[in-house]
């Protein structure tokens, strides 16, 4: 069964009437093993009896009933009536001892040395008085024993071993020594908590005394002493600081009579009838004043009275406060708000004080600026009557700040309002102040209302136009500057519409400055009128007037009200009985535009766009251009960053090798112009030369090309190389009066330069603005040793008049022809017309744009042997050039071709005919043209050659036969692939052109062959 520990409760209720030398837990625990112990010897009692004494089953009941008793003591506890389990325990124990005697042979039974263990346990378990008993008991069952023993009362005893009697004593000893164990253990135990709680009490001690300085020295700085007056015996106690407070010695004893004599004389009445108040009720509190020595003290004493059952009061306990520097501060404070109010009742300044809104004060002059009789009627209402709605957010805020001790600004404007309804501009101050000893707001009150009036009038003033009332050049910017803000973030258009009146002023010299002005008043009137809300017409002075119309949704939106305004300025006037009409131009620009642009920009867009107005005729609006606006601004910014490039030297000259295909000599270098841009990097010329065309720039330009080519050129003549050097030069600075001085003069800055060195390109369409001028220029440079080339010859009209006229010595054929001439007749045909022409006039050519191989060998055998071109060398800085010469070979295709006969120029046609040809095809099979070249074999151009004037003059040559078997083999594979393209198939048909490479190579390889034959 499992131990049920006792609730404290009845631990408790039975603690009260406990006598047991231990606590009433260890008795608790002292009885558990008594009961334990009764159990266990019980037990080996019986198991020896059964062994050593088998014979004598009888004597085993003894044991038995001694288990018995200690169960049900057991069970008694366990229930929770612990003290009836041990009165139960001890005398059920005593008397079975004393049964078991009384059959067992009495006093010499084995069993009565347990008598001491019994008393010992009922000393622990009850009482020194129960054991004192029940040792007495055992002394007359003792002697009752022996005499029944002696008068042969008792039973015959038994036999019993020796064994049986160590058996007993054993257990005796055992079970005393386990007593003696658990004595000694309860009196450590118990000396133990002495020491404890003497350690606790000194402790405690140590703790009342700190607590006690503590609170002598809190008594100290709070300046509050404590006291005590027992009213039975007429004593009063005092703590230390209560003693200084009163100026007593520490440790003090009086009387009531004694401590009234130390109060002030002037309060003793006062406090005896308080004192006297407070016997009554029990509770105390006075202030008045006591006297210490010279001085005089304020306290203030508070003190609670208990009273016995019957009424009689038997002691007070209070405390002390010295209040004298609050005494002294609440005196000061009346005196200074007397001095507040001799202060301020009197100033010219309105000042008023409130306590969260109640008025508490006004002076005279607040109650003038607020219209009232008197200060009770201005008093009669809140603070916050007199703010104007307008104010009254403002103000509340500012007095939550004031209140909250957070930091205002000085003097800030609001509007009051007088008691008659009135309002007033005032500047206000708001103050924390302390008014009756709480704290206030006093409000300082400056009345600006005339200064306000005078304000907007010189605002007005400074924001609209005097004659017309209309707003100023001030005001416009600002509306201006709002309107495009609203425009950006509402999404729609704003026009700026710019107005100046025609024949204004002849009719303001004919009739006056003042009948101008009325004039300018009433259109400005009818102007006015037209306009919408929102919008804004400004006068900017004299006669000129700008509109600002808002929220347009397209630039449509604004033509009604602009028909409105022209409409408005040209009606007639009367004034003094004269009929005046004028009209308006009117200019207009919109925002937001592509670019971004200011209030400043648009109103001088508008005024442009107003005097195009004027010069179409007047009397109507024009739209300012803002794409030529943007050009013409673009093309002046370009100009200037390509003058500062000049100056900072940010052009460089690039120069491509002119050669002799035939010999491979190189015959001179064309300068061409870069722009090494600082962010672009390097610019072609058609990125900046455009720009400065037909310019004063163009001269400056061209004549730094012409001086660095020339230090380039003298530069190699100290490397030892000859190069004479082109460069092209503008149709703008040819045409200069002094081009050939300015020449000259360059020529003359290179010493030591042959004269032949420098060749002059000019452009086929400059020569034709003034031929006469050019022929002149070019006759006076050929003089000093120039030599000229017609550049891009082709491009122009070609006429003969410029190879009869201009003294040029070459042509050069322009790149766009020599580029496509393999693949186009018609270029083909040009440049062999190009190349005959200059034959014809005993001109030199050259061709430009030789990108391959091949172009060389057809312009070989066209009878051109000169060329520049990326396939020869592109352009490059002049310190590359000497490197180049060293890697330089031409060709060799080029070295072994012959000039063509007349006879066989139909055949290489021929071939850039089929070439011409089969591009087509693949221009349609990849989707790159809409429709099919001719298919039909004799449908070409080279087919109709084939069986024309080709079998005529080429068909008794050998090879001649197997060109037509080509030719059909080539348009049979072109049909199949169209075919396939035609039915959807164009992905097969693009990868299936190579069957049509193969054939057209071995086409036009046997037409060449024929060619060379």
């Amino acid at each position: 069964m499992s131990e049920k520990p006792l609730p404290p409760k009845l631990l408790l209720r039975d603690a009260n009437t406990h006598r047991s030398p231990i606590s009433p837990a260890l008795s608790l625990t002292f009885l558990r093993f008594s009961i334990a112990a009764l159990l266990v010897g019980a037990a080996i009692a019986v198991l020896v009896l059964r062994v050593v004494l088998p014979q004598q089953p009888e004597r085993v009941w003894g044991a038995i009933g001694v288990a018995a008793i200690a169960l049900v003591a057991w069970l008694i506890q366990y229930r929770g009536h612990w003290r009836h389990a041990m009165r139960f325990l001890a005398i059920g124990a005593w008397s079975a001892v004393t049964v078991i005697a009384v059959f067992t042979g009495g006093v010499m039974s084995p069993v009565v040395i347990a008598y001491p263990l019994i008393i010992l346990m009922t000393g622990w378990l009850l009482s020194p008085l129960s054991a004192v008993i029940t040792a007495g008991l055992t002394v007359v069952a003792t002697v009752g024993l022996i005499a029944a023993e002696q008068w042969g009362w008792l039973a015959r005893a038994y036999a019993i071993p020796l064994v049986w009697h160590g058996v007993d004593q054993i257990i005796v000893y055992i079970m005393a020594a386990l007593i003696a164990f658990f004595v000694v253990r309860v009196y450590q135990n118990r000396i133990d908590e002495s020491r404890e709680a003497a350690a606790a009490l000194i402790q405690r001690t140590a703790d009342m005394e700190a607590g006690k300085l503590d609170l002598q020295r809190a008594q100290g700085v709070a300046r509050v002493g404590s006291w005590g007056y027992e009213l039975g015996t007429d004593i009063m106690r005092f703590s230390d600081e209560a003693c200084r407070i009163l100026g007593l010695r520490e440790g003090t004893v009086l009387n009531q009579a004694t401590c009234l004599a130390g109060v002030y004389s002037l309060d003793r009445d006062a406090m005896g009838e308080a004192w006297l108040s407070a016997v009554k009720s029990g509770h105390f509190d006075h202030e008045h004043r006591v006297q210490v020595g010279r001085d005089i003290r304020w306290v203030r004493e508070k003190a609670e009275i208990s009273y016995s059952p019957d009424g009689t009061p038997l002691k007070a306990v209070g405390v002390t406060q010295d209040i004298t520097v609050r005494r002294l501060a609440e005196e000061g404070l009346r005196e200074s708000e007397a001095r507040y109010r001799s202060l301020v009742e009197f100033t010219p300044q309105p000042i008023l004080v409130h306590r969260m809104g109640t008025l508490l004060f006004v002076n005279e002059a607040a109650i003038k600026l607020f219209g009232a009789r008197d200060a009770a009627q201005l008093m009669t209402h809140q603070a916050q009557d007199l703010i104007h709605p307008d104010s009254q957010v403002s103000q509340r805020a500012r007095m939550e700040r004031i209140n909250s001790d957070m930091p205002v600004t000085g003097m800030v404007e609001a509007r009051f309002l007088r008691l008659d309804g009135r309002t007033i501009d005032v500047e206000v101050q708001g103050t924390a102040i302390v008014y009756q000893g709480e704290r206030a707001i006093q409000v300082a009150i400056h009345d600006i209302t005339e200064m306000k009036a005078h304000q907007k009038q010189l605002e007005h003033i400074a924001h609209f136009d005097a004659l017309t009332g209309l707003p100023n050049r001030v005001l416009l910017a600002d509306r201006l500057h709002q309107g495009m803000v609203q425009a950006q973030r509402r999404g729609t258009l704003l026009a700026v519409a710019y107005l100046d009146l025609d024949g204004f002023k002849a009719i303001n010299d004919r009739y006056g400055h003042q009948t101008g002005d009325q004039l300018l008043i009433a259109l400005a009137a009818r102007m006015g009128q037209t306009q919408r809300e929102g919008d804004t017409l400004a006068r900017l002075g004299g006669d000129e007037f700008v509109a600002v119309l808002l929220d347009l949704d397209n630039a449509d939106a604004c033509l009604p009200m602009l028909t409105r305004l022209l409409s408005a300025a040209a009606k007639p006037v009367q004034l003094n009985g004269q009929t005046l009409q004028v009209s308006a131009s009117l200019g207009v620009t919109f925002f937001p535009q592509s670019e971004g642009v200011d209030a400043d920009q648009l109103l001088r867009q508008a005024d442009q766009a107003m005097y195009q107005a004027k010069l179409a005729g007047k009397n109507r609006h024009h739209v300012f251009d803002t794409v030529l606006d943007r050009h013409v601004r673009g093309h002046h910014q370009s100009l200037e960053r390509i003058r500062r490039a000049l100056v900072d030297s940010e052009f460089v000259l690039h120069y491509q090798p002119k050669v002799n295909m035939r010999t491979g000599q190189v015959i001179g270098v064309e300068a061409l112009i870069r722009w090494q841009h600082p962010e672009d990097g390097l610019l072609a010329p058609a990125a900046f030369l455009p720009v400065i065309e037909n310019h004063a720039l163009a001269v400056e330009v061209g004549e730094w090309v012409l001086a660095t080519a020339l230090e380039q050129v003298k530069q190699w003549q100290f490397q030892g190389l000859t190069l004479p050097v082109s460069v092209n030069v503008s149709a703008y600075q040819l045409q200069q009066p002094d081009f050939s001085l300015r020449l000259r003069a360059v020529q003359d800055a290179c010493i030591d330069l042959p004269p032949d060195c420098l060749q002059l390109e000019v452009l086929e369409t400059s020569a034709m603005t003034d031929m006469a001028h050019v022929s002149t220029v070019m006759s006076e440079c050929r003089r000093y040793g120039v030599t000229f080339a017609l550049d891009d010859f082709g491009t122009g009209y070609s006429s003969l008049t410029y190879l009869k006229h201009l003294p040029v010595s070459q042509l050069k054929i322009d790149q766009s022809f020599v580029r496509n001439m393999l693949d186009d007749p018609d270029d083909l045909a040009i440049l062999e017309g190009i190349i005959g022409l200059a034959s014809t006039f005993r001109r030199e050519v050259i061709a430009e744009g030789v990108e391959t191989v091949e172009h060389g060998v057809m312009l070989l055998q066209l009878g051109c042997h000169l060329a520049q071109g990326n396939g020869i060398a592109p352009a490059m800085p002049g310190s590359e050039i000497e490197g180049w010469l060293r890697r330089w070979q031409p060709a060799p295709a080029w070295r072994d071709q012959v000039l063509i006969r007349p006879q066989d120029l139909p055949l290489l046609i021929a071939g850039v005919e089929h070439r011409a040809w089969l591009g087509a095809v693949e221009r349609y099979i990849k989707g790159e043209r809409l429709e099919p070249p001719p298919l039909g074999p004799t449908e070409c151009r080279l087919g109709g050659w084939l069986v024309g004037d080709g079998l005529v003059h080429h068909g008794s040559r050998p090879g001649f036969e197997s060109v037509s078997p080509l030719h059909d083999r080539v348009h049979v594979v072109a049909g199949r692939l169209c075919e396939l393209k035609s039915s959807g198939e164009g992905e097969q048909a693009c990868a299936r052109l190579g069957e049509l490479q193969g054939p057209s190579q071995s086409l036009l390889a046997q037409l060449s062959a024929l060619t060379e034959s």
